[in-house]
């Protein structure tokens, strides 16, 4: 059976890791390893601290998982794992756009928490109207991904999520 490339990523509740699952379908003696790339909008690479190449090694020892500890923010970006042989020498290739915006859901959480807490926030226009910033933020960031496959759009809505969760002290 010839081989079909594809992987599946899921970002963990604590947001800054990524479980990488190598899905793909039939076999190929030639594949010696595996490397996941994980493009930022701006062309760069995002990659563990310490790792001296623009890529995460996913060896096949390791199975079809494997979970990365990488992201610090909410990012929109082309994730490309190759299949290679001995050499380092692509043999396949698949791409995707993923949203990973846990740590944004994460922080709407914390607002909820607020809210319950302390319900006269109910009361307060700021809480409201960046709330729903927020959401909107989200929601415009995976929106497009999902119809536009649009990684700069997704990663200006991410920005500014980002910006209201690192100024909390000052929107809600």
């Amino acid at each position: 059976m010839s081989f079909v490339p594809n992987f599946s990523i899921a970002q963990t509740l604590t947001a800054s890791q990524i479980v990488f699952t190598d899905t793909s379908t039939g076999s190929d003696a030639s594949i010696a390893d595996r490397q996941i790339f994980l493009q930022k909008i701006d062309g760069t690479y995002l990659v563990p601290s310490g790792t001296s190449t623009s890529y995460i090694d996913f060896p096949l020892s390791s199975g079809a998982t494997n979970t990365v500890t990488v992201l610090d923010t909410d990012y929109a970006l082309n994730i490309t794992i190759n299949w290679v042989n001995s050499t380092n020498a692509t043999l396949y290739t698949k791409t995707y756009l993923f949203n990973l915006n846990q740590y944004s859901w994460n922080f709407a959480y914390s607002l909820l928490q607020t809210q319950a807490s302390s319900p006269a926030t109910v009361n307060n226009n700021d809480f409201w109207n960046n709330n729903i910033r927020l959401f909107v933020d989200i929601f415009n960031s995976d929106t497009a991904v999902v119809m536009g496959n649009d990684q700069y759009s997704a990663q200006f809505a991410l920005e500014d999520a980002n910006y209201l969760r690192n100024n909390q002290n000052l929107y809600f």
